[in-house]
């Protein structure tokens, strides 16, 4: 491809990617009467911000206080405000595509996220599920640039990720657990450095944490109390499978768009040349297979297994904050490489005929 298409290509991308943005969310404000209860929780709480609430930790608060001293404080504003940490989300998944999807190029990355409906039709959301989300994505940013270039700085950010996550939502601890696993795998194969740049992470969010945790204490832990409704349900067995079943049927319809577009990917590629082989998986796993695997799967198995070994009543949006890492997982495989080299006519047209139906069946639903 020429250097005139590639510059024709990105500016067709960017102008469909910030379509989509005003798309989903001008849509709520013109046809869901609906109004998300946690954007009002949001809007009351940040008339006193504090360092910790009844319910949940404070740094989505924190924010919302924060673009309340320069804009009225509305509810349209935290419906901008949800939809910027998408964007947000957008730019490190972007920037993570470039560097750890070798041969792939970024946009399809992009793409493949913007059919997951947790941040289309839930775009305009604003509390602490969409702050934990974009504090992840923030992490494995840093975590990746830590492990690979091994600059101090990147596991010092990484620490910041963290204690971001965790003054977000306590779910940060489960992902900070997958950032764990991984530099356990990488520790375990080649890296000596990573306990020291573990150590240096855990003492930035410790101390970014401190005063939080000493709100807590002297607030006798009232959102451990909260939390504790659904962690320590104590659901009987056939119950337990039930609410997991639940919850992971429930991931499976909200990438059920982003499964359409492989399909039609894997559609394509078949019969462009229905002789060619199927690669398989190589037994030696890339670094970047492993780093996506991990953080793909880890976080709604480990939700899964709160479930059924603790009986706690999972629920659905817990998979939010996660649940963009699947695309990148499909791009690390061999047949995800294969599938993204379909001609990027038929991907972007595909795409813009998902998004279509996406939004027809929103406004079936308003």
């Amino acid at each position: 491809m020429g250097r005139d298409q590639q510059r024709r290509l990105a500016l067709a991308l960017a102008g469909a990617l910030l379509l989509w943005f005003a798309t989903w969310l001008a849509l709520p404000l013109l046809f869901d009467p609906e109004i998300p209860g946690d954007n009002l929780e949001q809007l009351d709480w940040a008339h006193h911000p504090a360092w910790g609430y009844a319910k949940h930790p404070p740094f989505p608060t924190w924010i919302l206080w924060c673009f309340q001293q320069m804009f009225a404080p509305t509810l349209s504003l935290t419906y901008f405000l949800g939809a910027l940490q998408v964007m947000f989300l957008m730019a490190m998944a972007w920037q993570l595509a470039r560097e750890s999807l070798d041969g792939i190029t970024p946009w399809i990355a992009a793409l493949m996220v913007a059919c997951i409906t947790y941040y289309t039709s839930r775009m305009h959301y604003y509390n602490h599920n969409t702050a934990l989300m974009t504090a992840y994505a923030a992490s494995l940013l840093a975590l990746w640039r830590a492990v690979t270039t091994n600059q101090m700085r990147w596991w010092g950010l990484l620490g910041v990720a963290w204690a971001v996550g965790m003054l977000s939502k306590y779910q940060m601890a489960l992902l900070i657990g997958c950032n764990a696993l991984f530099l356990w795998d990488v520790h375990w194969r080649k890296a000596a450095h990573v306990l020291r740049g573990f150590a240096l992470a855990f003492m930035v969010a410790a101390l970014l944490l401190s005063p939080h945790v000493i709100w807590l204490v002297r607030n006798h832990f009232p959102s451990f109390g909260y939390a504790s409704v659904t962690l320590a349900a104590h659901l009987g067995f056939i119950d337990r499978l039930r609410n997991v079943l639940h919850f992971v049927l429930h991931q499976a319809g909200r990438v059920a768009p982003l499964l359409a577009l492989v399909a039609m990917l894997a559609w394509r590629m078949r019969e462009s040349d229905p002789q060619a082989p199927e690669p398989g998986v190589s037994s030696t796993l890339s670094l970047s297979l492993r780093f996506w695997t991990i953080h793909a799967w880890g976080p709604l198995v480990g939700i899964s297994l709160i479930g059924i070994v603790f009986g706690a009543a999972v629920e659905t949006h817990w998979g939010m904050a996660s649940l963009w890492t699947v695309p990148f997982w499909i791009l690390c495989t061999h047949r995800g490489r294969r599938w993204a080299s379909a001609p990027p006519s038929f991907i972007g047209w595909t795409t813009v005929a998902i998004q279509s139906l996406m939004i027809a069946g929103y406004l079936a639903g308003s």
